[in-house]
């Protein structure tokens, strides 16, 4: 008679590595590991699998007094609790999303506001230059002659200061009427030739 087990069996029932129980959990320290998140995926697994088979033996290990521990020494640092609502970002809070939403409106009115600013200025120059080019010249209506007076004391004054005599040829400006209009004409303190000196 063959008494090994078919490999069926074997598949449908899991084989347990070391058998899990109160002395062996005491002895590798599970209960802290595990809270720690340093068992290894099989040990977390084998852990839940004998808790949901033995939840009497919850309070045996101690395990209500290590959560309590943990939620002494969290409150004492400040944590909040794991259960606990996350504190709300920036943009969450409600006072800060309608400010946030009154700066961003007025950003946006004052874009549109200049976009149609510089739209508008530039139909202006578009019309402007429009009239500009389609606008004749007038003819002129009055004609009056005049009469052109040469500067001839500038010219000696340049030559002689070539030939290198130091000149001084001071003016006196002196304000007029002509036509209507003021005008201040630049006269010679002597009317004479200017003085030079070598």
């Amino acid at each position: 008679m063959n008494t090994r087990a078919s490999p069926v069996a074997s598949v449908s029932e899991p084989a347990e590595l070391p058998l899990m129980d109160l002395e062996f959990i005491s002895r590798h320290q599970i209960v802290e590991k595990y809270l720690a998140g340093k068992l290894p995926p099989k040990g977390v697994q084998d852990f839940e699998r004998f808790c949901s088979r033995h939840p009497e033996l919850l309070d045996a290990v101690g395990l209500s007094n290590h959560v309590n521990a943990a939620l002494r020494l969290l409150e004492a640092s400040g944590k909040p609790e794991p259960w606990s609502k996350p504190a709300p970002r920036f943009y969450e809070r409600p006072l800060h999303f309608a400010l946030l939403s009154t700066v961003a409106a007025f950003l946006l009115g004052a874009a549109v506001y200049f976009a149609a600013g510089a739209t508008t200025l530039r139909a202006q120059a578009a019309a402007l230059q429009k009239q500009v080019t389609e606008q004749p010249l007038l003819p002129a209506t009055i004609t009056r002659p005049l009469v052109l007076q040469p500067n001839r004391t500038a010219l000696a004054l340049h030559f002689l200061n070539i030939q290198g005599y130091e000149v001084y040829c001071p003016r006196l400006r002196e304000p007029r009427v002509l036509r209507g209009r003021r005008v201040e004409v630049l006269l010679p303190l002597f009317p004479a030739t200017p003085s030079c000196g070598s």
